[in-house]
């Protein structure tokens, strides 16, 4: 199964969770690609998995505007190299413009491919601005994965779901 996980910001915190997630899943498949930011903060770890580090640092001194423009540059080229690749699966770590991510994720879905999301955030702080954009979102996707119990109750209870919002809700398992 080739499956391609994305890290928009090569950075932080969600950074070093997709790398032992990439790492975990290395041992499972053979075909797993992580796609992230030139400036790639892990790159000096032992990789068991393949990196591609093609997409631009979106964040540093710059304003909004340029910010904006650069992440939109960031979406072609995860969505070209998707569509170059053609993995079975697509697992994305993070929302930063709902409205431009919903688009994304279904282009590739027309793709017959299968989307992931992890939310490390269930609902952002700007959330009531952009709840609609979540709610599509969140329906979008093939499968949305939390954090815990209490993450996965408040997606169910928070978001409302359709006939045509089919995607799955899973909590990791933790041990304590």
């Amino acid at each position: 199964m080739k499956i391609i996980i994305v890290d928009v910001s090569g950075r932080g915190g969600i950074c070093h969770y997709t790398f032992f997630l990439s790492r975990a899943l290395s041992a499972l498949s053979e075909d797993i690609t992580l796609l992230t930011t030139e400036s790639y903060e892990l790159d000096s770890f032992k990789h068991t998995f393949n990196i591609e580090k093609l997409l631009p640092v979106h964040y540093g001194k710059r304003n909004k505007f340029a910010k904006g423009l650069v992440y939109i540059r960031t979406l072609f080229k995860i969505l070209s190299y998707v569509l170059r690749i053609k993995p079975d699966i697509v697992h994305f770590q993070q929302l930063k413009i709902p409205l431009l991510e919903l688009a994304l994720y279904r282009l590739i879905k027309r793709k017959n491919i299968k989307t992931v999301l992890t939310l490390h955030d269930i609902l952002p702080f700007e959330y009531k601005l952009v709840s609609p954009f979540y709610k599509y979102i969140y329906g979008t996707v093939d499968r949305i994965i939390v954090h815990s119990q209490k993450n996965l109750s408040v997606i169910q209870n928070h978001i409302s779901r359709s006939e045509e919002h089919t995607s799955e809700l899973q909590s990791h398992s933790f041990i304590s």
